[in-house]
């Protein structure tokens, strides 16, 4: 299945060798760390993390900033671990998030799992949460996406957070079948108007007085997160902190989106 992506067997290491992310050079195959790059490309990886937001002056990793749509719906934090930017194919983290939509990385779901999950750990302990008190869940993808690649990223993030944490992550959202228009596509208007149609609580999931973790790939306008932050502060989450790969580069300037 695309979305295994635990440990990778000598078999499969040997049968279907592991290329980088971004340039696609062979990595070695007898190498087991959740890496995603080459060296090379992990420089320029590096660099990136390396990246200031515009409006608090934080490295992007340390920035908690988020659109003004997920502040409104009283979102506690956004954490990030690089900036997309939007149509620049050749950037690496654009490349490792079109990897992961298509079901195609699954030591890189490994690398940018244990990232998160630093992250995620930082949050818990700044805000005085204990494990037990803390639930991970995630953006479930449109189903006709989801169809098409196999794979649903936000999903795969999620449980690879999760894994070694303690944290036990479930799903607690649900997409409506009938919701499948791509927010890339729609004005920020459009999209949190799409995202309120498109997000509802599962049956009979819980999540009162927890601290949960919101998980997806991609913040560019926040319409979804910020949809979702609503639907989990209205099942009886304490606080919800989102936590995502990439922020869209336009949030490291501007927060009204």
């Amino acid at each position: 299945m695309a979305e295994n992506c635990g440990r990778v067997s000598l078999f499969e290491r040997l049968a279907f060798p592991t290329r980088c992310a971004a340039c696609r050079e062979l990595l070695d195959w007898y190498d087991t760390r959740p890496v995603a790059f080459c060296p090379a490309c992990e420089k320029k990886w590096v660099s990136e993390t390396l990246e200031r937001c515009g409006i608090c002056g934080a490295r992007v990793t340390d920035c908690t900033c988020m659109p003004l749509a997920m502040q409104k719906a009283k979102c506690e934090r956004l954490y990030k671990l690089v900036y997309y930017t939007p149509r620049d194919a050749s950037a690496v983290q654009n490349k490792l998030i079109y990897r992961l939509k298509n079901g195609t990385a699954r030591r890189s779901a490994r690398f940018a799992g244990e990232a998160m999950r630093a992250q995620m750990e930082g949050a818990l302990r700044a805000l005085d949460v204990r494990i037990e008190d803390a639930l991970i869940t995630y953006l479930p993808r449109a189903h006709r996406k989801r169809l098409q690649t196999g794979t649903d990223q936000a999903r795969v993030l999620a449980r690879e957070i999760s894994r070694g944490s303690g944290v036990p992550m479930k799903p607690l959202l649900a997409r409506r079948w009938n919701a499948n228009r791509e927010q890339k596509k729609l004005s920020p208007k459009e999209r949190l108007t799409n995202a309120k149609r498109a997000y509802v609580a599962r049956k009979r999931a819980e999540c009162k007085g927890k601290t949960v973790v919101l998980v997806d790939d991609l913040v560019t306008t926040g319409a979804g997160m910020a949809t979702a932050t609503r639907i989990l502060r209205r099942m009886g989450a304490r606080r919800v902190i989102c936590l995502t790969l990439a922020a869209d580069a336009i949030n490291k300037d501007l927060m009204h989106l």
